[in-house]
């Protein structure tokens, strides 16, 4: 909830059609949604209470944004269109003026200091309507992804409207099958790079999701390189739809690599182009091996996983039934960390008897 030049602005998360309802100190001008369209309220004499109506939000993130005019202002200004700003490119961001003599007067401020070109308001707008103005912004490559924009307009020094929008890579991707480390009961860890198991007999299917962040459809070409595996098909071109992600699947196959992990990466190239780390242990049909990620270290069979800590036992994996043998948050080493682990005695046995080499 903000208030700037006579407008109260509210902001929700609506899945579905609700209701505002808000205790004021006398009648208020008259409801606007964003970008200044007027929108019908009830008002309530007696108890001075607005009842506005709250549409539906984005589809996607169901938000939606109101404003109540408290004290009619002479001017306004509202951005209509701020989408997330994509990095290393020129986004669009839309803004409604009225009355449209403002529109001429006004100016976009925004920090981080981003560049950015205002188009001309169209010379035969109608003076009595509302008009819109489109800005060009321009995001450099090193920007932060995650980081946020601040915009604002402004006319004859007043601040008309603000808002706030994200910084982001025009593409990211995910893996479905990478390793998580379950820390507490309902918090999860995962593995960056995402690290995937892989049958080395077998192979398996790689499911990644590609997120197009562009507010138009847009084709990539995708490709994995990682020495000592071989992927079907060596390279997929996918159209992903504005604002939307798409799965892709392809096939890895481990036959000619060593056991272990093998790092490489996914490169996407096309309409944005994008190097993502990923890492791959390659498994044994038979036996298991001991791998390390970062804090974590790991024993792992065809058949089973289990991760630690120096001093900790976090999970025991039963990859075919799902389930994880340790408690959240895992089992502390008593008597100080661990030397040496056979996955086979974990499986079998408890704490205690499976950890029977420790250091001094």
């Amino acid at each position: 909830m903000e208030y700037e030049n006579g407008v109260l602005a509210m902001e929700f998360i609506a899945p579905k059609p609700g209701q505002a309802v808000l205790q004021l100190s006398h009648e208020p001008a008259g409801p606007l949604l964003a970008g200044g369209r007027p929108t019908v309220f009830d008002w309530d004499t007696k108890n001075l209470l607005a009842r506005l109506p709250i549409p539906a939000g984005n589809a996607k993130t169901g938000r939606v944004r109101i404003a109540l005019a408290i004290d009619a202002p002479e001017a306004t200004g509202f951005f209509v269109h701020t989408p997330a700003l994509l990095i290393g490119e020129t986004n669009q961001v839309i803004a409604e003026f009225s009355p449209a003599a403002v529109a001429a007067r006004s100016r976009l401020r925004i920090s981080p200091d981003l560049s950015h070109v205002q188009d001309a308001p169209a010379a035969d707008a109608d003076k009595e309507k509302p008009v819109l103005i489109s800005y060009k912004v321009t995001v450099p490559p090193n920007a932060i992804e995650g980081d946020t924009a601040q915009l604002s307009i402004e006319a004859d020094g007043v601040q008309l409207s603000h808002a706030r929008t994200r910084l982001l890579a025009p593409a990211a991707v995910a893996f479905e099958a990478g390793i998580g480390v379950r820390v507490t009961a309902d918090s999860f860890v995962p593995l960056h790079p995402a690290t995937i198991p892989v049958n080395q007999r077998s192979g398996r299917e790689l499911v990644v999701t590609i997120r197009n962040n562009a507010p138009a459809i847009r084709t990539f070409q995708i490709a994995f390189d990682v020495p000592g595996l071989e992927f079907s098909p060596a390279k997929m071109n996918v159209s992903v739809g504005a604002l939307l992600a798409r799965d892709v699947t392809f096939r890895v196959f481990g036959q000619i690599a060593s056991t272990g992990l093998h790092t490489g990466e996914l490169r996407l190239s096309g309409a944005a182009t994008l190097r993502e780390p990923v890492r791959f242990i390659v498994l044994p049909q038979t036996g298991a091996i001991a791998w390390n990620s970062d804090e974590f270290s790991f024993l792992e069979s065809m058949k089973a996983r289990a991760s630690f800590l120096p001093n900790r036992w976090l999970e025991m994996i039963n990859k075919e039934q799902g389930t994880d043998a340790q408690p959240a948050g895992g089992t502390a080493f008593s008597g100080g960390p661990v030397s040496s682990l056979r996955l086979e005695d974990l499986e079998k046995a408890d704490l205690q008897k499976a950890a029977p080499a420790r250091r001094p």
